[in-house]
């Protein structure tokens, strides 16, 4: 018989053995990147960026992945409930596992590949804050929770909390005294981890809900008009609200060094533009705007499954059995999927109109001197040019499809009903970029040419067209759209595809300075139209779009055994 601490590691990883290895060959590569002559600091940190993903889908197989978190119970895996051993066992090993991985992940990032200006980072603290954060959010998502969405409330504000006491270091604490007080947070975070699920393994969980009330919702709730309507209830109320509650804790933290910046006014970027703003908003604004699409990209590459169990990935008996077909179904899901981006894109565009309402001034090019002016939108609306308007608001077109494109392309592989198609993929969107900037950085020696965007672009959009004509073969093959459908989606294709050419061909030549006031100087991309050509082919979906109805429909009818 093994031991108990074999059987519970084992469990975590043979189920995720694919990832782990890719991730442990992804460190790997990148020390012997490190050591390559003429490789520039640049690609190094981005690359090391990209791996702390990696040490964020550490935490995540963890944490167990496989629960809803919207689910009022405990996200501990229920089927290990019954195994004969201690409540506390169940819970040390795991967390302990994680706890060390992660602090050694850490450790190899921070002292053999981030171990050189300017790249310099810490190794102790921060492994000792990775093991607290895992340890609390472990303790959050296995313990029952009456109010379930509030679990993402608390998993926000416990990881903020925990990295601005460690890298803020509000209170000077020395390295040691930081690095216990993050380790007795993770002691307390096991002790109610432990009573959380000692609480659903009793099956004495606080989320009753009285047969009178539940009568009282169903007389009060009109009943659905068709299934169409009802399935796209269910897809909303499944977890339509999660991009939007995390771009709104992004938007307030955001938000909060505004009470503390004492740099009043920022020097205005172009002469034909005296308008300034605080420093802080005219150096974050923008990357505030890009925050809801990098958001919406890191949770529409997550896998998001039904259960606790590992076949948790099949459609529920009672989704598949709906009368419905894939396509609508398939719909359905992407329409919960693009109210929940326009309401997270909704949620900055507000923020950014707040930040705005704080004052502003004028500069005075003579005697470099700034007049405090009122607040800041009007003094926008004065001064700015109308062309200058319709600009920003490409950008903000160009950002808001961006943010719609990442949270809803990725459906297909969570809906295929196989781990190696839905964690593949989370691999390949995740590790990309760090064989991208390798690649490109071993061919030029840390430069780049346009000869090497063209190779890249192309191969890309070879696979792109093999894979929308298989996807398209398959959806003529199954009937769930017939010749006309697919002349719509193509030509919609095209049409989308030109749109975003013309949008990077006028963000590309204008000189507008209300683009540097809000910082989009990094978007006006100098390139030649060939190449714009390509980024707009390559960047507008319809492979993985269309393989949306194609997956739900196998998976619905266990086509893949």
């Amino acid at each position: 018989m093994r031991p108990v601490a074999y059987g519970l590691g084992w469990h975590v990883v043979q189920r995720h053995r694919l990832g782990l290895s890719l991730l442990a060959v992804g460190m790997l590569a990148l020390l012997g990147l490190r050591h390559i002559p003429g490789i520039g600091t640049g690609p190094i940190a981005g690359c090391s960026i990209w791996m702390l993903f990696g040490l964020l889908y550490v935490a995540a197989i963890f944490t167990q992945p496989e629960a809803d978190i919207t689910a009022p119970g405990s996200g501990y895996p229920n089927h290990l409930f019954i195994l004969p051993i201690k409540t506390r066992e169940l819970v040390l090993w795991p967390m302990l596992y994680g706890g060390v991985t992660l602090a050694l992940g850490w450790m190899y990032l921070a002292g053999l590949i981030m171990n050189a200006d300017p790249v310099k980072a810490p190794v102790v603290w921060p492994a000792c804050m990775l093991v607290a954060i895992l340890a609390s959010l472990q303790a959050l998502f296995w313990s029952p929770m009456r109010f379930p969405t509030a679990r993402v409330f608390l998993a926000l504000a416990l990881m903020g909390g925990l990295i601005y006491l460690g890298a803020g270091n509000p209170f000077n604490l020395s390295v040691a005294v930081l690095s216990i007080a993050f380790l007795a947070i993770a002691g307390g975070a096991y002790g109610l981890a432990v009573q959380g699920v000692a609480t659903a393994r009793s099956s004495s969980q606080p989320i009753r809900v009285k047969r009178e009330v539940l009568d009282r919702e169903v007389r009060l709730r009109p009943p659905f008009s068709n299934p169409g309507v009802a399935q796209r209830w269910y897809e909303w109320r499944r977890g339509g609200l999660i991009l939007p509650i995390v771009v709104f804790v992004l938007c307030v933290a955001a938000s909060v060094p505004l009470f503390f910046d004492e740099r009043t006014a920022y020097t205005p970027p172009s002469s034909s533009l005296l308008v300034c703003l605080l420093a802080y908003v005219s150096v974050y604004m923008g990357a505030l705007l890009r925050g809801a699409g990098f958001v919406a990209w890191i949770l529409g590459g997550a896998v998001w499954v039904s259960g606790a169990r590992a076949g948790a990935l099949s459609v529920p008996a009672f989704i598949a059995t709906r009368p419905l077909t894939s396509l609508e179904m398939a719909v359905a899901r992407l329409r919960a999927r693009l109210r929940g981006a326009s309401i997270a894109f909704g949620l900055v565009l507000l923020t950014c109109f707040l930040w705005l309402l704080l004052p502003g001034s004028l500069y005075d090019p003579n005697t470099f001197s700034q007049t405090p002016h009122g607040p800041a939108i009007g003094m926008l609306l004065t001064h700015v040019r109308a062309d200058d308007w319709t600009v920003l608001l490409l950008y903000l077109a160009l950002l808001y499809a961006i943010t719609l494109r990442n949270y809803t392309v990725g459906q297909f592989a969570s809906l295929s009903g196989k781990p190696w198609i839905a964690y593949g993929y989370m691999a390949v969107v995740y590790a990309g970029p760090i064989l991208a900037i390798a690649t490109i950085s071993i061919a030029n020696r840390g430069g780049m040419n346009l000869t090497t965007f063209y190779w890249f672009f192309s191969l890309g959009l070879a696979g792109k067209a093999l894979a929308a004509f298989l996807a398209i073969r398959a959806l003529l093959a199954r009937r769930l759209m017939g010749p006309a459908g697919i002349g719509l989606l193509c030509t919609a294709w095209v049409l989308v595809a030109l749109g975003v050419f013309g949008v990077l061909s006028a963000i590309q030549t204008s000189q507008s300075p209300i683009c540097q006031l809000f910082g989009f100087r990094d978007l006006q991309i100098f390139a030649p139209t060939p190449l714009l050509v390509l980024m707009a082919i390559f960047w507008t979906p319809i492979a993985r779009l269309a393989a949306i109805p194609v997956m739900l429909d196998a998976n619905r009818r266990g086509a893949y055994g």
